[in-house]
């Protein structure tokens, strides 16, 4: 297992990769060149600027990659450190931040088939220490490392600094192998989620006359970020009818679950009110 850490600046630019080995001392970074200039809150934060092509770290400039070849540098080490090994990438808070900023990224430059022939899934840290600290604790990672290491700092917005700490925090409470597991998601759900995403923003629009029509919200947006709009529904109605809607809203997805709806009542319920919004449409 590998841990994975991105800082980004604006607009979820990343502008610092880092990759490092749970057990032993091998370990890669680099400074990425963002394509847009970084906002002052972020610099604030991180203490990178980026302006005029220069990026500086706490005033100094550094050496820096773009995107396309820090990813190329990125997966070349971890194909070689990993061998024939499949491997999990963790960071802390990973679900909402680093999983999407880094897939994004891959996608972006064409490179995401290559990484995912290494790379199968990621762990998010935050739910691990969810489960084995006092719930009254701060969950953000350098408060959890000032509490284990009162005496301890580190350099919180580096990425191998922070690397080393997380490591330090598995280590000091001795989270078990299957801990990681249960924290892990896959690569490809991650994509799957971009594609919804995407999509239900794109269609929800055109659904809501469904809403309207006593439809719930939620059930329309899992609609449309299955890529059914407006119009592909009525077409399937036109051609197939309720069972035409039927197989098609439970037909399984990419992840295995039902497109929207598993077979059952609710299913029933929401085919009703379709059939029942359409041929009243068609009088």
């Amino acid at each position: 297992m590998n841990f994975l850490y991105i800082f980004s600046g604006s607009d979820c630019h990343i502008t610092q990769i880092a990759v490092g080995e749970v057990e032993g001392n091998r370990s890669w970074q680099s400074y990425v060149l963002p394509k847009i200039d970084i906002e002052e809150e972020a610099s604030n934060i991180t203490k990178i600027t980026y302006s005029g092509g220069v990026l500086k770290v706490n005033g100094q400039e550094v050496a820096a990659l773009r995107i396309t070849e820090a990813l190329d540098q990125m997966m070349k080490w971890i194909q070689e450190t990993a061998g024939e090994r499949k491997v999990l990438l963790a960071a802390h808070n990973c679900r909402r931040f680093d999983s999407k900023v880094i897939i994004s990224a891959l996608r972006n430059t064409k490179k995401f088939e290559d990484f995912s022939k290494s790379v199968v899934g990621f762990i998010d840290t935050l739910n691990i220490f969810r489960k084995v600290v006092d719930k009254s604790c701060s969950l953000k990672q350098n408060d959890l490392y000032e509490r284990a290491f009162p005496s301890h700092e580190y350099n919180a917005h580096d990425a191998l600094s922070d690397i080393k700490a997380l490591i330090e925090l598995l280590h000091h409470h001795k989270i078990k192998f299957t801990d990681y597991i249960k924290s892990s998601f896959a690569v490809k759900s991650v994509h799957f989620q971009q594609d919804f995403d995407k999509e239900r923003k794109r269609l929800t629009p055109t659904l809501h006359p469904l809403i309207a029509a006593g439809v719930k919200s939620t059930t329309a947006e899992n609609i449309a970020g299955s890529g059914l709009g407006m119009a592909h529904l009525q077409h399937i109605y036109s051609r197939g009818k309720e069972d035409g809607l039927r197989n098609v809203l439970s037909a399984k997805n990419s992840e295995g679950g039902p497109r929207v709806l598993k077979q059952g009542k609710l299913l029933d319920q929401l085919v009703a009110k379709l059939v029942d919004y359409f041929e009243k449409l068609s009088q």
